[in-house]
């Protein structure tokens, strides 16, 4: 992901260096959409998968009895996840409605 975003930084800087009527312009403005919606996509495979592994824990808690010391472990990872850089996207539902153990 660094990496992409440096890339995505470079072409961006670069488009700010170059004269307006520049002919390569209109080929690095499109490399830097690419870059971006790459981005995007990355993030929301990323995201997915956090949320997946944090349904599966909740899932988990949920079936251990209250007392049980686990519970705090897996509490523990499921804020870990929470807090590792996932931001939800638009239209997504944020971890804490989806960890609802009501049916």
């Amino acid at each position: 992901m660094d990496l992409l975003t440096k890339a995505t930084n470079d072409v961006a800087r670069e488009i700010g260096e170059m004269d307006p009527d520049d002919p390569v312009q209109p080929e690095r403005v499109k490399e830097l959409y690419a870059l971006t919606e790459l981005i995007k996509l990355t993030k929301a495979q990323r995201n997915k998968l956090i949320y997946e592994k944090m349904d599966a824990l909740a899932r988990e808690v949920g079936s251990l009895k209250p007392r049980d010391p686990r519970r705090a472990d897996i509490m523990n990872e499921i804020i870990r996840l929470s807090h590792s850089d996932c931001k939800p996207m638009a239209g997504q539902r944020t971890h804490s409605a989806r960890f609802s153990t009501h049916a």
